[in-house]
């Protein structure tokens, strides 16, 4: 496992003080049968709930004085080469396995960033992600589920509550967000999934604070997030009283006051004028049809 754990921390950059995190922690739980136990367990079926390891886990942690998210980290890790084999097993292209576990190194900066500690915050999003329900493919993220919402004409298609559809995430990896690299996910997508469709025609939905229509007018309209935006039918959109995922865009100064919130990006400074203006942010709902052969969404 030692050489697994080196290889997926070179594999995704992690910066030297994640990785004495990782061996400090690993070094304190690899011999205890319960870490075993509970990384042995994780694909037997049926399936124990996430609660299961979720509270085995946090015993471990106060046992061995570990930050209960940098072991899910170390967890998740060693968990992710029994995750190989279910790809494997499933034939799944290694290729959706390493775009997917890359996740990991995202929630990882994303755990420092917000609680100056190298691990992941979440453990109930990896544990359905580790149960093979969520999909890395290029630059975004998917799930199948349930369309929820009005019934809504999209190209020649009409979409009903009840109708699957595949839900787009969008991981923060800093990787490029353009057009390009968007379309090159979609069609990843549409091809991975069609197979789920009876009429071979995958359709995608998004719920974002990236698809409020007025970061548009926030951001400008040459911005990737407008493009975006633009991929999508907007069925829905709301503002938030308490300008919720803030985080997203702030770190952990999304609790300061709205003259002192940070801006270091032009990003932050945008948002940050606009909500020092006394506006406040909010989010989306969109869907469109991917056309592989034009190479377009269709809405």
């Amino acid at each position: 496992m030692k050489q697994y754990i080196c290889e997926f921390m070179e594999r995704y950059c992690f910066p030297a003080e994640a990785r004495k995190a990782v061996w400090d922690s690993y070094d304190k739980v690899a011999s205890l049968p319960e870490f075993t136990n509970l990384l042995e367990s994780f694909y037997v079926t049926p399936y124990q709930p996430c609660e299961y390891f979720r509270e085995a886990l946090h015993v471990i942690s106060e046992k061995e004085s570990i930050s209960v998210y940098t072991l899910y980290l170390v967890y998740y890790i060693c968990l992710s080469n029994y995750m190989k084999r279910e790809y494997e097993r499933k034939s799944i292209d290694e290729e959706v396995f390493y775009e997917t576990v890359e996740d990991i190194r995202c929630k990882l900066v994303e755990c420092h960033e917000m609680e100056e500690v190298w691990g992941v915050i979440s453990f109930a999003w990896y544990y359905d992600l580790f149960h093979l329900k969520t999909f890395g493919m290029g630059r975004l993220q998917y799930h199948m589920s349930i369309y929820e919402g009005d019934t809504v004409m999209l190209a020649d298609r009409m979409v009903t509550a009840g109708d699957t559809v595949i839900y787009i995430h969008i991981p923060s990896s800093g990787r490029s967000f353009d057009r390009t690299a968007r379309m090159d996910s979609y069609e990843k997508a549409y091809y991975f999934y069609r197979g789920c469709f009876a009429d071979q025609t995958p359709i995608f939905c998004c719920i974002s604070w990236l698809l409020n229509p007025e970061n548009k007018t926030i951001l400008g309209e040459k911005s990737n997030v407008s493009s975006f935006l633009d991929d999508f039918k907007i069925v829905e959109w709301f503002t938030y009283p308490d300008n919720r995922n803030m985080w997203r865009i702030f770190g952990k100064g999304a609790d300061f006051p709205a003259d002192q919130l940070p801006r270091n990006t032009s990003m932050q400074r945008k948002f940050a004028d606009w909500i020092e203006k006394g506006n406040r942010l909010g989010a989306g709902k969109g869907l469109f049809i991917y056309d592989p052969i034009k190479k377009i969404t269709l809405v």
